[in-house]
């Protein structure tokens, strides 16, 4: 049981305290089997945090099993502190497979440029971007130093981006950043 006081991350404050994690900072007697559960759970917070980590890009929230995503999301976050300056929309998935509909998937304004502002609630639905059908747009978004885009293989969606002017830099065979299928 860990300490409700001071946990198995934080200094003991509690000096007299006998749980597993204050003894064993405190050097005293730990038992073999308490010491394999404090090493189990810490291998476990690790494990958790690195899954976190590498979660955050190309494995976003699932619902019933299958990867969600953002597009919105994902410019954000490459664009960071830049400006957003433009943004071209090209036509959903189900646009070029469903020609016959007189209207758009979210009617977003396809193959103009147009401001951040305009582009980004058509750009915030959630998606499925797992294998099968690119369920979403495919863009095209400007910075001052970047032009960011969204990469595709066998349905599988993920953010990229390539320098806007010449710069010294590794480039990947998607641009910047590797695509899911190349990390």
């Amino acid at each position: 049981m860990l300490c409700e006081i001071c946990g198995p991350e934080n200094e003991c404050t509690c000096g007299a305290c006998q749980c597993k994690w204050c003894r064993s900072r405190r050097g005293d007697y730990v038992s073999p089997l308490e010491d394999r559960q404090m090493d189990a759970h810490v291998r476990a917070v690790a494990l958790a945090d690195f899954q976190d980590r590498i979660s955050t890009r190309w494995n976003p929230p699932t619902v019933k099993g299958k990867n969600m995503a953002v597009i919105s999301d994902w410019i954000e976050n490459i664009a960071g502190d830049e400006t957003i300056e433009a943004v071209v929309i090209g036509p959903h998935y189900r646009d070029r497979f469903n020609s016959d509909k007189d209207e758009n998937f979210n009617a977003a304004p396809l193959n103009k440029v147009i401001s951040w502002e305009v582009a980004k609630p058509f750009l915030s639905y959630e998606y499925v971007n797992g294998y099968g059908g690119a369920d979403c747009h495919p863009v095209f978004v400007w910075t001052a130093t970047k032009i960011i885009t969204i990469t595709e293989y066998d349905g599988l969606t993920g953010p990229t981006w390539l320098p806007r002017n010449p710069i010294d830099i590794e480039p990947g065979f998607d641009g910047v950043e590797a695509a899911p299928w190349n990390a």
